[in-house]
This record gives C-alpha cells, structure tokens and sequence, in this order.
C-alpha cells in the first residue's frame, strides 16, 4: 500500500491507527488470528478512502490553549 499510496510504512500505520481514514473489514484486515498479525489492506478501498478524506476543520480539533496553565 506505501508504494501504491506514496507513503511511508510509519505513515500509513499513523494514517491507520489515528484518524478515521481507514475502518477494519472495509479497507484492512489481520492475515491471522492474533492482534498483532500482519495487515492485509484492500488495494482499491484503500486509495478511494485516501483519496476521499478529508482533515477534520482546525476549530473542532482540541488543544490546550483554552486550558489554564496551573
């Protein structure tokens, strides 16, 4: 997927594990039975999510500058 995508292994992993970009059983899937088996992505739902998402706008993002310092 890195080469089809033009992305890094970390990359796409981060992709994976920390937006919504990519959802399990649609776009990738475990090989075996363990949690930590290798993934197996499907090609065309992959580049048709990549291509689709978008990034969530910057005013719905939480940050810490509303917080007080203490």
């Amino acid at each position: 997927m890195k080469q089809i995508l033009g992305i890094s292994d970390k990359t796409l992993l981060a992709l994976k594990n920390k937006t919504t970009m990519f959802r399990e059983g649609q776009d990738w899937r475990r090989k075996g039975a363990s949690a930590r088996s290798p993934l197996q992505w499907n090609s065309e739902a992959v580049e048709r999510a990549f291509t689709n998402w978008k990034r969530p706008a910057p005013s719905t993002v939480e940050t810490f500058e509303a917080a007080e310092a203490k």
